[in-house]
């Protein structure tokens, strides 16, 4: 009994250790979920800034890219052409400059806003697939500290029953013996 003793309380030892080793886990991936929930709803911010830039510029371009695609090949030629003296050419031709620059800029800009706005979904859905997988590793490590506490339990009810079946074994015996002293 007293080995068996020994013995139980040595496989209690390790599930209570195993039980504060699945509880520590399941803190770090809990604190991993919160985390990644907070980047998550940051990334959903970010988005929906960028769709609503892209919402409130996209017109502006759009009547841009018409009225270029209007002017045709020659674009801003026929402006050049249009002027009578030299003073007006160079005048002209500092101003055809500056709208094209403009233009270029503005469509730069907007093409740069769609690329960060798709990095910004790939991230997002990434970060979503990992927010998925990180919860599906809390609720194991759960599962497992729940599973080394139930464990823990039916080793401490095991224990408790084979103590009161010996003390019920003792008392037997000792009513045996005293009945064998009687007679």
């Amino acid at each position: 009994l007293a080995s068996e003793a020994r013995t139980l309380l040595g496989d209690l030892r390790k599930l209570e250790v195993d039980r504060q080793i699945k509880a520590e886990e399941l803190k770090r991936v809990e604190a991993d979920v919160a985390t990644a929930a907070a980047e998550l709803t940051a990334l959903h911010a970010e988005v929906r800034r960028l769709e609503a830039e892209d919402i409130a510029e996209r017109p502006a371009i759009e009547a841009r890219l018409v009225d270029l695609y209007k002017l045709g090949q020659g674009r801003y030629l026929r402006l050049l052409m249009s002027t009578a003296d030299a003073r007006q050419v160079a005048e002209a031709s500092r101003l055809v400059g500056a709208i094209e620059r403009r233009d270029r800029e503005r469509i730069l800009a907007h093409q740069q806003r769609l690329a960060t706005l798709r990095a910004s979904r790939a991230a997002l859905t990434a970060r979503g697939t990992s927010l998925a997988a990180l919860r599906v590793e809390a609720a194991r490590a759960q599962a497992a500290a729940q599973r080394a506490v139930a464990g823990r339990n039916a080793l401490l009810a095991d224990i408790d029953r084979r103590r009161d079946l010996n003390a019920q074994l003792a008392g037997e015996l000792q009513a045996a013996q005293q009945r064998l002293q009687a007679t």
